[in-house]
């Protein structure tokens, strides 16, 4: 009697533990699942909140296309107002917020001109270019600058035909180099593939600048006025305390600073010193407590290229 209720004592322990085992186990799967669906739910309503703040940013969009679009000169718009400073709106009681922020566009070497070299209505873009990337991988000491070459004329193909398409499809990825995002890919690739960590030193953005080409050798320009200290000293061999001497507000004078400081004979129909009419702007925003941007060019009176970018 003894040893059958002992027997039935031990079974009950150990259906006990067995249940207890049992609910830890499927305890746990609920806490799993519950962290999982928490995190479904919160990546869902991010991804609401953004879907939501890219519409508000299009309206955004939208609204400063308008009013650019009933200006005929854009030069006093941006030269005398959106490239001193940036342009903050904001209305507390609806929780708006909006910052406008414009620069030139053309303030450096596109860096679509490194694959120009067998087009010779862009001679001049091409030469000056290929100086300026030679100049790069001397400073700079980059192990293998006809790699890095290479890749970029690669990507580009032939530049002079595809990039005109790719400005009006928006096709970049198959041709001309149309954004630092995509410049800074190929760099990662050529820094896997010969290891140098010099090539991150260079500051790329202060002497090229990255989107399509226009179709026009004419309004293939550089915008001398604005052109970076950076951009001066490495092209022209100029001290950079008497770059500074030449600067006046944002604006650089640029042909007296070549005539008196260089033996250079300046390519005035590449280097421009009046409005260029290439823009770029940028503008972030408030939207569910987040801030949000977009950007957008105004090339030739025309503003496009509307590019959404996440929460900042």
């Amino acid at each position: 009697m003894d040893k059958q209720h002992q027997t039935i004592v031990k079974n009950v322990k150990h259906q006990k533990g067995f249940a207890l085992i049992l609910t830890l186990s499927v305890l746990a799967v609920v806490i799993a699942l519950t962290s999982v669906l928490l995190g479904y739910f919160t990546q869902v309503y991010q991804d609401a909140t953004a879907t939501k703040a890219l519409i508000q940013g299009n309206l955004y969009y939208n609204d400063i296309k308008t009013i650019l679009n009933k200006k005929k000169s854009r030069k006093s718009v941006y030269e005398d107002f959106l490239y001193l400073s940036s342009l903050p709106l904001g209305a507390p009681k609806t929780n708006f917020l909006l910052n406008l922020h414009c620069y030139p566009l053309a303030n450096g070497v596109n860096i679509n001109w490194l694959g120009l070299e067998e087009n010779q209505k862009f001679a001049a873009q091409s030469s000056v270019a290929e100086s300026l990337f030679l100049a790069i991988v001397e400073k700079y000491h980059l192990k293998d600058g006809n790699r890095l070459h290479t890749l970029l004329v690669e990507h580009m193909g032939k530049v002079g035909e595809k990039s005109i398409v790719l400005e009006e499809e928006r096709l970049r990825e198959r041709g001309a180099i149309g954004s630092f995002q995509v410049f800074q890919e190929i760099l990662e690739r050529y820094q896997l593939a010969s290891d140098d960590a010099n090539v991150l030193k260079v500051p790329w953005r202060e002497l090229f600048v990255f989107y399509p080409m226009p179709s026009s050798p004419k309004e293939n320009v550089i915008d001398a006025r604005y052109l970076s200290s950076t951009f001066i000293q490495l092209l022209f061999d100029v001290d950079m305390d008497i770059i500074n001497e030449y600067q006046e507000g944002n604006q650089l004078n640029f042909s007296q600073l070549i005539q008196e400081q260089t033996a250079e004979t300046l390519n005035r129909k590449l280097y421009k010193e009046k409005f260029v009419a290439q823009t770029e702007c940028e503008v972030s925003y408030r939207y569910a407590q987040n801030w949000f941007r977009f950007t957008f060019v105004d090339i030739q009176g025309e503003v496009k290229n509307f590019e959404f970018y996440a929460k900042q």
